[in-house]
C-alpha cells in the first residue's frame, strides 16, 4: 500500500506571529523565547568569591584572582550556552512554520465554520473567489505622468470612479493590502508574512484561494450599546465598503452579510 504523500502548500500568506503564539500556548512546537539570565553578582556568589583578601595577604589575593578567573570563564560559557539555546529556538520557529500550521489545522479540526454559517469569533478554512488589492499599486496605475503620452481610457466610467474614490478609500480602510470577494474582506496586517511582494502578487493572482482565519467582525452590525462616536465611525466604514461593492472590488451575494477575516494562512 502506497504511503500518502504529505500536503504541499504554496502559501501566499502565513501569519508566523499567530503560529508562534499557538505553538507556545498549546505545546505543539517550540516558540521563540528568552530565558532569564542570572546576574554576574549571583554567578560570582555561587562561585564562592566572598573571600576576604585580607586573609593570607598576597596569597589570599592570588586565591581570589584565580577564583575570579574561573568564575569569569563559567559566566562566559553560560552566556554562550544561553545564546546558542535561544538561537536554536528562533531557528526552529523560522524553519517550521508550515508544520505548526498543520498542527493548528488538526487542533481546530471539525470546529472550522462553513461558508453558510459564519459567526464572529469562529475560524474558517474555505476556498473563495477573491481579488488581491494593493492600494499603492492601483494608485500608481492612475499616475498622471504615466498617462501623459497615452490616452487615458476616460470613457470608462468605472475607471474614473476608482481613480476618484482612491483618496477616500485609502483613509477609510486602514490597510494598504487586502483580499476581498464573495462576502469576506481579508486585510493583510503584516505584509512581511506575504510570500512575495505586495505590489506584484495581484498581477498574477489566480482569483481563487483558500482562506484560513478568524472571523473578526460583521460589517453593518449595529450593537445597541455602541457610543455615538463609534456609530459615526462605523457608518464611515460602511460607506467605504458600499463604495468598494459599487466599484466591483467586493461582491456580496444576496441575503449574505460581509465579514472581516483575520488571516492566518492563504494559499491557492
Amino acid at each position: 500500500m502506497c504511503k500518502k504523500a504529505p500536503i504541499m502548500r504554496d502559501f501566499l500568506y502565513l501569519n508566523q506571529d499567530f503560529l508562534t503564539t499557538f505553538a507556545d500556548q498549546t505545546g505543539k512546537g517550540l516558540a521563540q523565547s528568552r530565558e532569564e539570565t542570572e546576574s554576574e553578582q549571583d554567578e560570582r556568589g555561587n562561585a564562592g568569591l566572598s573571600l576576604d583578601t585580607s586573609v593570607g595577604g598576597k596569597i589570599g589575593s592570588q586565591i581570589v584572582a584565580s577564583a575570579e578567573a574561573k568564575a569569569g570563564a563559567r559566566i562566559e560559557n553560560a552566556r554562550r550556552k544561553r545564546s546558542h539555546e535561544n538561537m536554536s529556538k528562533i531557528t526552529y520557529v523560522k524553519q517550521r512554520p508550515d508544520d505548526i500550521f498543520n498542527d493548528f489545522e488538526s487542533y481546530i479540526g471539525k470546529e472550522f465554520q462553513t461558508k453558510g454559517a459564519i459567526e464572529v469569533g469562529g475560524y474558517i478554512n474555505r476556498k473563495y473567489k477573491l481579488n488581491f488589492i494593493n492600494f499603492a499599486r492601483i494608485e500608481s496605475l492612475f499616475n498622471e505622468e504615466l498617462w501623459k503620452d497615452y490616452k487615458f481610457p476616460s470613457n470608462d466610467s468605472n475607471l474614473e470612479s476608482i481613480r476618484n474614490s482612491l483618496p477616500f478609500l485609502k483613509v477609510a480602510i486602514p490597510y494598504n493590502t487586502f483580499l476581498c470577494g464573495e462576502n469576506i474582506i481579508v486585510p493583510i496586517e503584516n505584509e512581511l508574512f506575504l510570500r512575495g511582494k505586495a505590489h506584484q502578487i495581484g498581477f498574477s493572482f489566480e482569483t481563487e484561494a483558500t482562506v484560513v482565519g478568524r472571523v473578526k467582525k460583521k460589517i453593518d452590525f449595529k450593537p445597541q450599546d455602541q457610543t455615538k462616536l463609534t456609530e459615526t465611525l462605523n457608518e464611515i466604514q460602511n460607506m467605504a465598503f458600499d463604495l468598494m461593492h459599487d466599484l466591483g472590488f467586493v461582491e456580496i451575494p444576496e441575503e449574505k452579510e460581509l465579514y472581516i477575516i483575520y488571516p492566518i494562512a492563504i494559499f491557492p
